[in-house]
């Protein structure tokens, strides 16, 4: 499956349950033919509130864990180096919604947080860029903006061509990671995401 094919299922899958809402305040609120017997209008408009409701629901549960995130500390990054392990960095910003959807579609997926299992795993707010802090981070890694995803080896240098920018979807970055940590074949075909 083509990773725009994806994204539309994945957009079709968060709409589906405002759509159930709406369904059923259509079925509980609209009046029916005046030849509906009163037992299928009341069951008509309990199930109508009961989609409404579990639409609701489904629309405002919270995001399943995914991969966890140590926050940024240049002794974090330090101890990696020191320990032998390669690094991801994700640099995200609070105003940033493709970061915030990065959190919930992509990371939340237990294949990503398989194939990221061998990372020290880094989260650096970038909230406020103008920080002396941020601005020294920006300049040490290139930045031109957020989201972006930066692989370190095991040496602390970045990983040639593996930086990402924007959102990707879960297949997208398994099989980023995978093509690019060669020191772990892992390979993931599409159907098991």
């Amino acid at each position: 499956m083509d990773s725009e094919y994806l994204h539309f299922f994945q957009g079709l899958v968060r709409f589906l349950p405002w759509m159930a809402a709406v369904a059923g305040a259509w079925f509980a609120l609209v009046p029916p033919p005046e030849t509906l017997p009163r037992g299928r209008l009341l069951l008509r408009r309990l199930g109508g509130i009961a989609a409404i409701l579990l639409g609701i629901g489904l629309a405002v549960l919270p995001s399943p864990k995914g991969v966890v995130w140590t926050p940024y500390s240049p002794a974090v990054l330090e101890k990696a180096v020191s320990e032998g392990r390669p690094v991801v960095i994700d640099f995200f910003a609070d105003w940033c919604v493709p970061c915030h959807h990065l959190d919930r579609y992509t990371y939340s997926n237990s294949r990503v947080v398989e194939v990221l299992e061998p990372f020290e795993r880094v989260k650096i707010d970038m909230t406020r860029m103008e920080t002396p802090e941020n601005q020294a981070l920006i300049e040490r890694f290139g930045l031109d903006g957020v989201p972006t995803v930066v692989f370190l080896d095991a040496a602390g240098t970045e990983f040639p061509g593996s930086r990402l920018t924007g959102f990707f979807s879960a297949i997208d970055l398994v099989m980023h990671v995978n093509e690019m940590h060669t020191g772990r074949e892992k390979t993931v075909k599409q159907e098991d995401l």
